[in-house]
């Protein structure tokens, strides 16, 4: 019983001192954390936001009216809803023209699927491409052949300063098989750097980054 107690004590002991450091390292943050200004509006991004990239690149509001407005003529999201999700859709600046459009088509389990576009305003009016991106594969013949992409599916991420733009594909939801790819941007479109592959959905797992290279 007497141990019993000792040790009811010696833990009080540690949650009462937790407690004041932890009391103490927020009022540290919070006194290191500046105020925002009473005509300054702090953002606070959702959960999705946080899970999908950069909440400051969210796309302006009359851009994505845009692409809503005209979703059937540049046959957006093809492969699913008939219009992108505002939520998980990003604008990145291209200098001073235009933006480089990551449209959120949909959501699966484990990846999702985006259609990119430039959009640029000029004085005839709006400018807009589709992006594709290179795929390669090798075929029967074990010839390396390169297709166009029109939808990127898989888990994406894109550094706008770089302009390096990853995709990791997993071909099944435990990720043991897939494509692992690299794109530079060049003010037009993506070239590819690295494409990389494994077919076999063997269970074993490897980093995406050590699959067998295809290109270049």
């Amino acid at each position: 019983m007497r141990k019993l107690a000792l040790s009811l004590a010696i833990a009080c002991l540690f949650f009462h001192y937790g407690s004041i450091l932890s009391a103490r390292a927020r009022t540290d943050l919070l006194s290191q954390t500046p105020s925002p200004q009473p005509d300054q509006v702090t953002p606070q991004p959702s959960d999705e936001e946080l899970d999908q990239g950069d909440p400051f690149f969210r796309v302006p509001e009359p851009i994505m009216q845009y692409f809503y407005s005209n979703s059937q003529q540049l046959n957006i999201c093809p492969g699913g809803s008939s219009f992108p999700f505002q939520v998980g859709s990003f604008a990145y600046p291209l200098g001073t023209q235009g933006y480089l459009v990551q449209l959120l088509c949909f959501q699966t389990a484990y990846q999702n699927n985006y259609n990119f576009f430039v959009y640029r305003e000029t004085n005839q009016g709006v400018n807009v491409w589709r992006v594709k991106l290179p795929k390669f594969e090798i075929n029967s013949s074990g010839q390396r052949v390169e297709t166009q992409m029109d939808e990127v599916v898989g888990l994406v991420d894109y550094e706008p300063v770089q302009g390096v733009l990853t995709v990791f594909t997993k071909y099944r939801g435990i990720g043991d098989c897939g494509s692992f790819a690299k794109y530079q941007w060049d003010q037009v479109d993506f070239k590819a750097i690295e494409y990389r592959e494994k077919s076999d959905c063997d269970g074993n797992f490897v980093d995406p980054e050590n699959y067998p290279q295809i290109y270049p």
